[in-house]
């Protein structure tokens, strides 16, 4: 569920859903679209990290430029269970639990 960008907490994975210029939107946003009425472009850009200092990061270590402005975000979604665990209906000993870096520097 989309939440306000205000909320967003630091240090974690997320969506962000921005309002920008159409050639940052169009690089940064996937499933980007025109705002109606304005001169705005609007989308969807995965996989984003809001820094203790307050700059938002992509896991590629890309920055958000400052032309495009996040409105809301929501939490990632849970991964899929694996191919192997939902053919044989028994759990995937393969399969490890991944945690990003915080605090690394890209």
């Amino acid at each position: 569920m989309w939440q306000p960008i205000e909320t967003a907490q630091k240090g974690i994975y997320v969506d962000l859903w921005c309002v920008g210029d159409a050639s940052d939107i169009s690089f940064y946003c996937a499933g980007h679209s025109k705002v109606k009425g304005v001169a705005l472009w609007q989308g969807r850009a995965t996989d984003w990290r809001l820094d203790p200092d307050g700059k938002w990061r992509a896991a590629q270590g890309l920055g958000l430029p400052l032309s495009i402005k996040p409105t809301h975000w929501q939490p990632l979604p849970d991964p899929p269970e694996s191919a192997a665990s939902r053919a044989t209906g028994e759990e995937d000993e393969g399969m490890v639990e991944v945690t990003p870096l915080a605090d690394s520097v890209f």
